[in-house]
């Protein structure tokens, strides 16, 4: 009985992932757009009911199990922050280039912690990453576009990507040491 339960819970936490997440992706898309339009403010406020909807989209595709959920989770991802880290960048080029660069260098980052991330699980390392870190990267930007104060939330967005790119490649050094790749994953996950 507990078993059906179960299923029907993860079930349906997989049918709300997907719509979630799509929502989340176009509501950043709008965001960027916003932005770009030199609208930062309602960009920003726009950004943050996408960054709730990327949220409850990651929660959703965890919960269910869905591999597929959990693709269109890590894709969305990216849709965030590009959307949003491109357009300021943009935005910024001409009126703050330092700001510019400060954007394309937060979106580096996020592009190799990520990449790093899926790099250590193909090879079968353990990883974990927590709605912590990505609530923490959604929540620097849209505080930067709803303050104003780009520059400071680019500048700590930047050193907590920074701060995970070095976790991750230390967690798969120390992984790598232990004795026979005792840290690898074996079998089917």
């Amino acid at each position: 009985m507990e078993g059906e339960a179960r299923r029907a819970r993860r079930s349906r936490a997989g049918g709300r992932a997907g719509p979630t997440l799509a929502a989340s992706a176009l509501g950043a898309l709008a965001a960027g757009t916003l932005v770009l339009r030199h609208h930062p403010v309602w960009g920003g406020l726009v950004a943050l009911v996408a960054a709730v909807a990327l949220v409850w989209g990651w929660f959703f595709a965890h919960e269910s199990g869905d591999p597929r959920s959990h693709l269109a989770a890590m894709l969305a991802d990216p849709v965030f922050d590009t959307s949003l880290l491109g357009a300021i960048a943009w935005a910024e080029r001409t009126g703050r280039p330092g700001v510019s660069a400060l954007a394309l260098v937060c979106l580096g980052l996020t592009y190799v912690a990520s990449y790093e991330r899926a790099r250590s699980d193909a090879l079968g390392y353990r990883t974990f990453e927590g709605l912590g870190y990505r609530v923490v990267r959604a929540a620097r930007i849209v505080a930067g576009l709803v303050s104003g104060q780009r520059a400071v939330a680019l500048g700590l967005l930047a050193a907590v990507s920074a701060v995970a790119v070095a976790v991750r490649a230390a967690n798969v050094a120390v992984q790598e040491r232990r004795p026979s790749g005792a840290g690898r994953q074996r079998g089917p996950r």
